[in-house]
This record gives C-alpha cells, sequence and structure tokens, in this order.
C-alpha cells in the first residue's frame, strides 16, 4: 500500500484538489473529516465538477475548440505485442506512464494500462504458487498480446479539445490513444485535460 497518504477536507477547493492531484500525479484523494474517511474524489470526479461549472459550462471557451495537435505533442512511447511483462513494467516506471499502446508498425492493436500488468502479474503469482504446490510448473501470460485491451477508444488529432474530453467522460475512461492518418501519434489522459483546464485559472 502507499503510506504517507494525501488527503484533502470535503470543504477543500477544486482549486487545491486539482493541483495536488496534478504535482503528486495521482489518480484520486480521499476525503477525510476529524480522522474519519467521509468520500473519495478522482480526477473524472473533477473533471465532471469543472466542466459543470458556470464559467465552463456549454464548452464556450476557445480551448474547446483548439485542435488536440495543438495541445498534445511529443514522442509517443509505444511497446509491440511480443514485449514481457516485465518490459512493459520497467517501461512503465522508467516513462513514468499509466497507459502504454500497443503498436506494430504504425498499427495500434490495443492498449495497456499500469492496472492491467499489475493484474496479471498478480493472477501469475498466485497461480504458480497453486501450481507449485501441487508439484507442478505454472506458465502464465508473458506477452503485451495476452493482456492488451483490444476495444480501444482513440479520437482523431484534428479532432477539438472539447470531443476528446466529451470522449473520456462519456466512455468513462482514463486515455484516448490520438491517431493522424490512423497512426498512433499522442496519447491524452483525464489527468492531461486536468492539468489543461486547471491553467485557464
Amino acid at each position: 500500500m502507499s503510506k504517507s497518504v494525501h488527503t484533502l477536507a470535503p470543504g477543500d477547493t477544486v482549486r487545491l484538489a486539482t493541483r495536488l492531484m496534478i504535482h503528486e500525479q495521482i489518480h484520486a484523494v480521499p476525503l477525510v473529516r476529524g480522522g474519519i474517511l467521509v468520500g473519495i474524489v478522482t480526477v473524472v470526479d473533477l473533471l465532471d465538477g469543472i466542466l459543470r461549472s458556470a464559467d465552463l459550462a456549454g464548452r464556450q471557451h476557445p480551448l474547446f475548440e483548439k485542435p488536440i495537435r495543438s495541445l498534445f505533442a511529443g514522442d509517443l512511447t509505444t511497446a509491440g505485442p511480443r514485449a514481457s511483462l516485465d518490459e512493459l513494467l520497467e517501461l512503465m516506471l522508467q516513462k513514468r506512464i499509466r497507459h502504454l499502446p500497443i503498436v506494430v508498425e504504425t498499427e495500434l492493436l490495443g492498449i495497456i494500462s499500469d492496472r492491467d500488468v499489475r493484474a496479471a502479474l498478480g493472477r501469475a503469482a498466485v497461480k504458480d504458487q497453486q501450481a507449485q504446490a501441487s508439484g507442478r510448473l505454472f506458465f502464465g501470460s508473458s506477452t503485451a498480446m495476452e493482456i492488451m485491451r483490444t476495444n480501444v477508444k482513440t479520437v482523431d488529432a484534428d479532432a477539438s479539445f472539447g470531443q476528446a474530453v466529451d470522449e473520456l467522460l462519456r466512455n468513462r475512461i482514463h486515455c484516448l490513444p490520438v491517431l493522424d492518418a490512423g497512426k498512433p501519434v499522442a496519447i491524452i489522459t483525464d489527468t492531461d485535460i486536468l492539468r489543461v483546464i486547471g491553467e485557464l485559472d
């Protein structure tokens, strides 16, 4: 478990919660009153609340019309379908990313989250222990192809920021690969969107 947990009080501001999540790179914060846990707020909760606020309701701000390609650029980290779980985990830790597109040449095959890798490693550990107890060998999931999710929602690089936000919230997902002429060129996470909106002050 994570220790030295960051917490907020139910009366703290959305601005404070946003800054805390962005600065600490966390996805959820417990709400504590008088030492008692009374709730939890996530990045998606914050986005929902911010986007329903008077200033951003109706998506009238010019930010929502900007094309995604003007906001998100840089080197996209990907892995191949034959990458091992150890390689995937090492790459995610090294690059400090939580979502990894699985790509062959320029084709997006699927996506893996840090949660997918942890779940696969956990299942493998349990099954290995069971196999050892009965004197057998266990060969678990060993490649990206075996654990990746293939029903991936994507967004075109020419789509607007508002369209990307709506797609993320409508599907209650944490990331959207960005495609340019069918080729993955970036990935947008809910935390990225929170950061961009947070900069609006």
